[in-house]
């Protein structure tokens, strides 16, 4: 869709572990709730570069979750593994939350956007489906790294 409406702009289907891009491209690499591979995200970086990385915290929907699982974990972050063949150090670091309140369709579109949507009944669903409103808490850690 994004390709249809933004012809100016450059789009690219590939994997995280194999870029296809040349060594030093990027002032800034973007990665939000996506898997990412450090190695790769080194080589693409200038240098100076940026790497912003954005992941859930640990209570990001978990509200949703506890209807879709008996129990629910808390989520892990995006943690940054890091050896000295790679080095990227960190300049800031933050948790945002907020609580919203989502009603109507916007539940079960949520719940779509989620891998939760994979794993859950049509009892479940049916159940999500039929509330008029839902209290969700929106955990993000953002992680900001230069090279």
């Amino acid at each position: 869709m994004a390709a249809k409406q933004f012809k100016a702009a450059s789009y690219s289907v590939a994997s995280a572990a194999n870029l296809p891009y040349r060594d030093g491209s990027f002032d800034v690499v973007l990665d939000i709730f996506a898997p990412y591979s450090l190695p790769e995200v080194h080589r693409c970086l200038k240098s100076e570069g940026i790497f912003l990385l954005v992941g859930p915290g640990r209570e990001h929907l978990s509200e949703l979750a506890g209807l879709v699982y008996d129990s629910v974990n808390s989520h892990k972050g995006n943690p940054v593994k890091q050896d000295d063949s790679i080095l990227l150090s960190p300049i800031f670091q933050r948790r945002v939350t907020e609580q919203q309140t989502i009603a109507g369709e916007q539940i079960l579109n949520l719940l779509m956007m989620t891998p939760y949507y994979w794993s859950i009944s049509e009892d479940k669903k049916q159940q999500i489906n039929s509330l008029t409103s839902l209290n969700v808490t929106l955990d993000f850690e953002l992680q900001v790294f230069k090279k």
